[in-house]
């Protein structure tokens, strides 16, 4: 005797009093009435039927025997025995003789009418029926206001997209929507997935070309100077085949490269003293010198130091008023600067024990000042004074942050004097700042007429 709608109350006290139940036994089934298989259930077990969504995309059910504690909504042994479904399996439990032939095939009435086999107010009442929505739309949908729930229904596959790769194995989609109808007002989900995939196969993908690693650098082609030296690379990272790109770029790489200079520059000797730029006083005389013993390759350096030479040159004095002298060694400072070493004296007129020019013959006269630092001072200066006005302030900080380092100074400066001005070195730092090159120089350019 096939179950179609049993009073809910016969359902569950048939569930706790009848034992080795019959039930039918089908697996895989597409349509539940071609089963006509029963089973025999243990004792504690009842009938069920089991749906579930193929990958085909089709209901399928299983039909047999289920454990008691697994039916109804909670697997209490006082749920109801109108079952759970879920979203990928249905199960609804009775307890008489193939009762199961009907299960989880409920009809949706054409009009919202309750079962008249059900009290739905006591169901209700008892076991909260209305919460199980999916249930109770089919048995109590009008006491449960449940008249308007739509469940959702898949709408046709789509077709087959193309192949996502171009060559090789890929994979073609199809997809699908829960809109015929979709669920509306608590109504069930589709089952199921919304997408479907198959493997699709093309042709096999050429191989395009790439380049190995270069090479080490080979050798310089010079052993001084300028070079040329070579790298190279393959296009074996992999081979291009089946119709690939070859490799972009070159295979080739050259570049400059220098070992060294063939030759640094060097001076030649130097040349004899030119003449005196005066014919008489004091005067300048110059020598130069080459740097070409040997010339400079191109990547050679250049000689270092100066090409020229200056001396002073003293011939005799121009009618008979000439004044100059030059020193230097800086010897000792108290409010003058005094020198150890006088260079020349011509006139008479630097007193090298005071440090004091003392003018006897008028006129215009140029005096100059080379200061030298001492490696171990931060800075050296002077002024040089005419009487007690300052001509000159002199000062060694090649720099200007008081940095250390020996390096040196020049300044000079023309000036009128008359007979009896004094011309000074002043208000210095201590000589024991000062280099031994430091000088002091000064001459009569032309007298007063």
């Amino acid at each position: 005797m096939l179950l179609t709608v049993f009073p809910i109350l016969l359902y569950y006290q048939a569930f706790l009093e009848c034992h080795a139940l019959e039930c039918f036994s089908c697996q895989q089934l597409n349509d539940v009435n071609n089963c006509n298989t029963t089973i025999q259930c243990n004792d504690g077990e009842s009938c069920v039927l089991d749906s579930y969504v193929h990958t085909d995309g089709t209901h399928r059910f299983n039909m047999g025997c289920l454990v008691n504690q697994r039916c109804g909504a909670s697997g209490s042994p006082l749920a109801p025995v109108v079952g759970k479904r879920q979203i990928n399996n249905c199960h609804e439990c009775c307890s008489t003789d193939r009762c199961n032939s009907g299960m989880c095939s409920h009809l949706k009435p054409s009009n919202c009418v309750d079962d008249e086999s059900v009290d739905c107010a006591r169901l209700h009442s008892l076991l909260d029926v209305c919460n199980d929505v999916q249930h109770a739309k089919l048995i109590c949908p009008k006491f449960c206001g449940l008249c308007n729930v739509v469940d959702g229904n898949w709408a046709l596959w789509s077709s087959w997209a193309s192949c996502d790769v171009t060559c090789e194995n890929g994979t073609r989609l199809r997809t699908r929507t829960c809109t015929n109808p979709a669920p509306a007002h608590g109504g069930a989900n589709c089952i199921g997935t919304g997408t479907d995939k198959k493997e699709c196969h093309k042709e096999l993908c050429p191989v395009h070309g790439g380049w190995s690693d270069w090479s080490h650098w080979g050798e310089c082609s010079a052993t001084c100077d300028f070079g040329m030296q070579r790298r190279d690379r393959s296009c074996s990272n992999p081979y291009p085949s089946r119709f690939g790109d070859n490799c972009y770029g070159e295979s080739r790489d050259d570049r400059f490269c220098m070992p060294g200079p063939c030759a640094n520059g060097g001076w030649s000797d130097w040349t004899g003293w030119g003449s005196c730029t005066a014919t008489c006083g004091p005067g300048l005389r110059k020598r130069h010198r080459r740097c070409d013993n040997p010339i400079r390759s191109p990547m050679g350096q250049d000689c270092q130091g100066s090409h020229e030479d200056v001396d002073m040159c003293s011939l005799q004095p121009c009618h008979a008023t000439i004044s100059a002298f030059s020193v230097n060694h800086p010897h000792n400072f108290t409010t003058k600067l005094t020198f150890s070493h006088t260079i020349y004296q011509i006139g008479g007129d630097f007193d090298p024990s005071t440090g004091t020019f003392t003018c006897s013959v008028p006129g215009t006269y140029h005096f100059s000042v080379n200061l030298v630092k001492d490696y171990h001072a931060s800075y050296v200066y002077c002024y040089m004074k005419k009487n007690t006005s300052n001509l000159v302030y002199i000062q060694v900080n090649p720099d200007g942050e008081g940095e250390s380092g020996e390096s040196a100074v020049s300044q000079s400066t023309i000036t009128h004097l008359n007979k009896g001005d004094t011309v000074y070195l002043g208000t210095c730092t201590s000589t024991s700042y000062m280099g031994t090159w430091s000088s002091f120089t000064g001459f009569l350019l032309y007298p007063d007429n």
